[in-house]
């Protein structure tokens, strides 16, 4: 099963990546403004005027310098807050229990083994930060296929992990598996990095299942 809670060391790191490239966009901002500005300035004026630099401070605080110091004054507690969170959705998922046993959804026999248990949005109506459901996901040992339940005891009868723009059938039932760029949504992250794969593995079982 998929482990949310990391290292103290990971999230430590992640914050510090985070505040580096929120930085980077601030002062792509205030470069910006600075060569405008310096640009307007009469011939004779220089950008360290006492005008013209306390000009230049304001709007370095406004885009660099306040974030900067919002992130260093809340690191611990910003970085306590996400170890709360994923300890509390491993906690959520190591108690979670099925309501009841399960048919499968394959042959309709009981008898099923649990393989995987992870937390994901239920529907399409949900906004990323909404309460996720335990999905479970259980092995039939008569057809040898894979279930998915949620832990109330409905069925998800689009579960399945396969390549992106497969169909997979259920019965009568027959469902396209969109094609996720999930590099795309994980693009927030530094490429090749764990903060990349974590991100990505998380979607890969929202998208597509285990």
């Amino acid at each position: 099963m998929y482990k949310h809670l990391k290292d103290h060391r990971y999230y430590k790191e992640l914050y510090d990546r985070l505040t580096v490239e929120s930085a980077r966009r601030g002062m792509s901002h205030y470069d910006t403004f600075y060569s405008e500005f310096e640009s307007k300035l009469p011939v004779s004026e220089k950008v360290d005027k006492p005008g013209s630099a306390f000009l230049l401070n304001v709007f370095y605080m406004e885009t660099v310098g306040s974030e900067l110091l919002d992130r260093y004054e809340n690191r611990d507690s910003k970085i306590q807050e996400w170890i709360n969170r994923d300890r509390a959705k491993d906690e959520q998922i190591s108690s979670a229990r099925l309501a009841e046993e399960p048919s499968c959804q394959h042959c309709d026999k009981q008898g099923l083994r649990i393989i995987d248990k992870s937390l994901m949005h239920r529907g399409d109506a949900y906004e990323i930060d909404d309460p996720e459901e335990v999905l479970f996901m259980l092995r039939c040992p008569h057809c040898d296929k894979n279930s998915a339940f949620w832990e109330d005891g409905k069925e998800r009868v689009d579960f399945s992990y396969r390549p992106a723009g497969t169909t997979v059938f259920y019965g009568t039932k027959v469902r396209e598996q969109p094609d996720v760029d999930l590099n795309a949504l994980c693009a927030h992250t530094p490429a090749n990095s764990t903060f990349r794969a974590d991100c990505i593995e998380r979607y890969r079982r929202q998208y597509y299942g285990n």
